[in-house]
Order: C-alpha cells, then sequence, then structure tokens
C-alpha cells in the first residue's frame, strides 16, 4: 500500500545521494523486518511445544 508521502517522493526527481539514502533505508527494514519474523517464529514453535505437552495423553 503506498501512502502519500510514498506517491509524493516516487513522483519527483532525486539525487544519486538521496536514491542510496532510501536504498539503505529499505535495506535496514529489511534486516529488521526477517529479524522480526524469526523470533516470532521461534515464539510460535516454542508455544507449540509448550502447548503439545497439555495436549498429550498419559
Amino acid at each position: 500500500m503506498i501512502d502519500e508521502w510514498d506517491a509524493e517522493w516516487d513522483r519527483t526527481p532525486h539525487t544519486a545521494s538521496e536514491y542510496k539514502a532510501e536504498i539503505r533505508e529499505l535495506r535496514e527494514r529489511i534486516v529488521w523486518y526477517v529479524s522480526r519474523i524469526e523470533t516470532l517464529e521461534s515464539e510460535v514453535r516454542e508455544l507449540r511445544r509448550m502447548d503439545s505437552r497439555w495436549v498429550q495423553e498419559p
């Protein structure tokens, strides 16, 4: 979803240094997102592991 800020940025010309800064920011965000996903997946695995102990038959 593109908001007005992004649409405006896309409409205007930029210098090479502005594009480099934008790319650097996007890469940093990707690294953060991947890290967050890995953390959440780890939490889900742990919750499933804990839940499976309660479901097991004696």
